[in-house]
């Protein structure tokens, strides 16, 4: 089996690398990196998809990830955050008595600047890095099973606050302030097959999830995420479904509570819904309780040039029973019709007949059609197509 290469970038070293080579260079995560103990890392997820009608592998959306992960990146202060050194100056500026009174105490502010460190990765930085990291594994070997159906190049960029070292050297050092710890930036690839297989099978969680920084694509979101979604495969479902906190669950005093649950998303993926009158709903990305999804967005303007009327809304629990139908979209997962979601508080259970409404099908052939390649139905969508994609590598014959 071919090792695959990762990207890895740090204020001190660049360059495309094994996982056994950054263990031996000491690039990997100690028992001491900050992200292990206070959770300092965000991520991307991204695709790359070989068009079989010119046998071209094209990344899907880059851009996108490159824009968001700038805001993953400016939000865990991996990036310098504009205007992040406007406290020092509004107290020093506004409040000279106390600072001349700090200074005869012989406690003055103590600035830790000139120790911090940040990453500075541009959208085209990105965007170069991420083909960069691509072709690389896929000469090396580690991609070729690309050239066989269905498999696809998924793509994790991940950036996170590691070690803090002292002339290379990592220094035994915890604590919550992790300014002075490297920051990382990596990618790594691989040949990837459909996330979900099938028609997805939901449970409801029976908690609901409420988090302030939910449309960022953290890692410390994926800890609710992650134990709903593990309980779901290990009874048999294929995901879980959130919403906003049940309300009795004490756990969510402090926080509003609804009587009736609001519909946020997917474990790892944007939710949507499709009515008895022949809407497509979503809950508002402005709400601040759902990650907004690249390839949502990318659903909603298929849809919307295929004639399809897309609105966004709040979508309380007891509707999906009401619902003619409803899907999931997500970068790995793609555009998947549900057949079943199970709400294990109240036992109630929503069937659906994935493949029986021909808009959803329409559009679930169309959404492909952009990824992959293929005849489209709608032809502004060939501009979408177009806008999208970005040609990384012709696979070998």
């Amino acid at each position: 089996m071919v090792e695959s290469l990762i990207f890895h970038k740090d204020t001190q070293n660049e360059g495309l690398f094994t996982e056994r080579e950054l263990r031996e260079k000491g690039l990997s995560p100690s028992h001491y990196a900050n992200v292990l103990h206070y959770a300092r890392s965000g991520f991307e997820g991204c695709r790359a998809d070989v068009d079989r009608s010119d046998n071209v592998l094209y990344g899907i959306g880059l851009m996108d990830n490159a824009k968001r992960f700038q805001t993953t990146l400016s939000y865990l202060n991996l990036s310098l955050p504009e205007n992040f050194g406007n406290l020092r100056e509004q107290f020093q500026s506004r409040h000279k008595d106390v600072v001349a009174e700090l200074e005869r105490r012989n406690n003055p502010l103590e600035s830790q600047r000139t120790d911090s460190r940040f990453l500075e990765i541009s959208p085209d930085y990105f965007m170069e890095r991420v083909v960069e990291t691509v072709k690389a594994n896929y000469d090396s070997g580690a991609l070729a099973e690309l050239h066989v159906d269905p498999f696809f190049c998924y793509i994790r960029p991940v950036a996170y606050r590691s070690d803090l070292r002292h002339n290379r050297e990592i220094v035994d050092s915890l604590g919550v302030f992790g300014l002075r710890h490297e920051p990382v930036f990596e990618i790594s690839v691989r040949a990837a097959r459909p996330y979900i297989k099938g028609n997805p099978k939901l449970v409801v969680s029976p908690e609901g999830v409420i988090s302030p920084h939910l449309n960022y694509k953290l890692g410390i979101n994926y800890v609710p995420y992650g134990r709903g979604k593990d309980e779901a495969v290990y009874n048999g479902f294929s995901e879980v479904l959130f919403t906003t906190p049940r309300s009795d669950k004490p756990f969510v005093a402090f926080a509003q509570r609804v009587k009736d649950p609001l519909i946020n998303e997917g474990g790892g993926e944007n939710f949507f819904g499709f009515t008895q009158d022949g809407r497509i709903i979503t809950p508002p990305a402005s709400n601040g309780r759902i990650l907004p999804g690249t390839k949502r967005a990318l659903v909603i303007e298929i849809a919307r040039n295929l004639g399809l009327v897309v609105q966004e809304e709040e979508i309380p629990l007891h509707e999906l029973k009401q619902l003619k139908g409803v899907f999931l979209t997500g970068t790995w997962a793609g555009l998947e019709q549900v057949e079943v979601i199970f709400d294990p508080v109240t036992d109630d259970v929503a069937l659906y007949q994935p493949g029986s409404i021909e808009p959803l099908n329409i559009l679930q052939a169309e959404y492909k059609a952009v990824i992959k390649g293929g005849k489209l139905a709608a032809k502004a969508n060939e501009a979408v197509r177009n806008r999208i994609r970005t040609p990384i590598l012709t696979l070998n014959s």
